[in-house]
């Protein structure tokens, strides 16, 4: 009797603390709140970076950073007469050696998160059923976490004058990239009735010193 109910605990403990994830809501920003920003021909661009372990926890539930993960707030404004067109793939993260990057899916943002997280140790701690149970924390999980990175992603706009939108941008940095240092974000928007591109240059500053993702490693607890 007290082993089972001492297993039952343990499944209980397994699926409330294995895996878990609330959404966060997000503020919209204003246009002059960002942390760099420039305005070319009535296109205004707004980045914010998110670096601190508790800055990004607290929106995504967890230290993207460390993950080799970079998130950027971004709001874009048109304070010009024209209809202005912005879209995601139009923004590129450009490094001064000349290497660029572009937005990643929050899709891929997520798979590389759940990658790292993973079951196998409950699996070694307490058998098939503790996976299962865990398992399916686990999914229940990555479905609320897939979801609510969704939402928060930048999506193409329109944008009449006077008229915003924001969203973040997702980058993976590559494990041969040990600093951002002095990157750009370079973003273009289209003048919708006359074709033209309005292009956008934001310096961001330093974006520290990024390490090399280790793989997680597993050990059997000791009972």
């Amino acid at each position: 009797m007290r082993r089972a109910f001492t297993f039952c605990l343990i499944l209980a403990f397994l699926s409330a603390s294995c895996a878990s994830y609330t959404p966060q809501s997000v503020g919209k920003p204003t246009v002059g709140s960002a942390a760099f920003s420039r305005e070319e021909q009535g296109l205004f661009v707004g980045i914010t970076p998110y670096l601190e372990e508790e800055k990004s926890t607290k929106i995504f539930d967890a230290d993207l950073k460390q993950a080799r993960i970079l998130a950027l707030q971004v709001v874009v404004g048109n304070s010009g007469p024209r209809l202005l067109a912005v879209r995601k793939s139009d923004f590129i993260l450009r490094l001064p050696d000349g290497k660029e990057y572009v937005p990643v899916p929050s899709a891929n943002v997520v798979t590389r998160l759940e990658s790292i997280g993973g079951v196998v140790g409950a699996t070694i701690a307490f058998g098939l059923i503790a996976l299962l149970v865990a398992t399916s924390a686990k999914n229940q999980a990555d479905s609320n976490r897939r979801a609510d990175f969704q939402s928060k992603e930048f999506q193409d706009a329109t944008l009449p004058s006077g008229e915003s939108a924001h969203g973040y941008l997702y980058f993976i940095i590559p494990d041969d990239v040990r600093e951002l240092k002095d990157p750009t974000m370079v973003a273009r928007g289209l003048d919708v009735a006359g074709g033209a591109n309005i292009t956008v240059m934001v310096p961001l500053g330093t974006l520290g010193v990024w390490k090399v993702q280790e793989a997680p490693t597993v050990q059997r607890p000791n009972f």
